[in-house]
């Protein structure tokens, strides 16, 4: 134990971190030493402790990865299996000091914050592992009252720094935690105001529908019969119509309160009904993975008559 030479705060907070660099965790130890120095502000004491030593575990993260050079931390993409085993330590132990009341709820969350306010994307994205192992924990009720607000402002910073393109399962991740997280009926996932994006407009280009030929001789067609009975060609779904019916879908989904009209509801009904059986029924040939390639794909999302088939066939 730490000789007694400093203030009551500093006393504690040493203690603490003593303990913590060596992996250690002791309650009722802990509880001795601010019994002791009986400091109003133990708590504040612990939380610094944590702090300090998160930040010396990422800075031993970045020696091992990239030796002194601190330029390059901004770029740095990979965690070594012991930093993350060090973290899954330290927010456990966090978790236990709450528990037994020597911390404030929100401190395991603000070692979360701190986590991904100083590393980059690609090694938030490892860490956030461990965020969802202990999802369970922070939807109990010592914690979800207090850390809730604090999460969805660290989720919804992490949400703004990802690439649209580039991060969509980082994306997915995130938004599942909250989704599991929050339930149906909470606030801050509610449209509740009704607003929509109706500046969102999709130009389609203006396709001159081709001359109805000589009708060949009956070939093999692909056919398929609706609910109805009525019997439709799927040859036809890859021409202009088929173009013009999936990205109207579009209009929809920026100004849903139209769907309120029968014969708006019936369009949209067709339109999506058409769009799922073209994908359902279009084969994918000749797929390559690019997993071990170095090249990055970047999806472009274009309203061109001529990309919107070669992409659907």
């Amino acid at each position: 134990m730490i000789e007694k030479n400093s203030s009551s705060f500093e006393f504690i907070r040493q203690n603490v971190e003593a303990d913590l660099k060596k992996s250690e965790w002791n309650t009722q130890k802990i509880r001795e030493v601010i019994n002791k120095n009986n400091s109003p502000e133990f708590r504040t004491a612990v939380e610094h402790a944590f702090r300090s030593v998160l930040f010396g575990l990422m800075e031993k993260q970045l020696e091992t990865t990239h030796g002194t050079n601190l330029d390059d931390m901004e770029t740095s993409t990979f965690v070594t299996d012991q930093f993350l085993t060090n973290v899954r330590n330290l927010i456990g132990f966090a978790i236990e000091a709450v528990h037994n009341e020597l911390a404030a709820a929100t401190m395991p969350i603000y070692l979360f914050n701190d986590l991904f306010t100083y590393t980059t994307i690609d090694i938030s994205e490892q860490i956030f592992v461990v965020m969802e192992e202990k999802a369970s924990i922070w939807r109990s009720p010592i914690f979800f009252q207090s850390v809730k607000n604090v999460l969805l402002r660290m989720c919804n910073d992490l949400l703004k720094r990802l690439s649209k393109t580039q991060k969509t399962v980082f994306s997915g991740r995130i938004l599942t935690f909250l989704a599991q997280l929050f339930p149906l009926n909470e606030k801050s996932g509610l449209n509740q105001i009704g607003h929509f994006n109706t500046e969102n407009v999709t130009k389609l280009t203006k396709i001159k529908q081709p001359t109805t030929p000589v009708e060949e001789p009956e070939k093999e067609k692909k056919m398929e019969v609706d609910e109805d009975g009525e019997i439709h060609d799927l040859h036809q779904k890859s021409s202009a119509e088929f173009y013009t019916n999936f990205w109207i879908l579009q209009d929809f989904f920026s100004k849903p309160f139209q769907l309120w009209e029968r014969t708006l509801w019936n369009n949209f009904v067709h339109n999506t009904n058409q769009v799922l059986d073209v994908f359902t029924n279009s084969q994918l040939d000749n797929v390559k993975t690019v997993a071990s390639s170095d090249d990055s794909f970047f999806a472009k999302y274009l309203t061109s008559e001529k990309v919107s088939y070669s992409h659907k066939i």
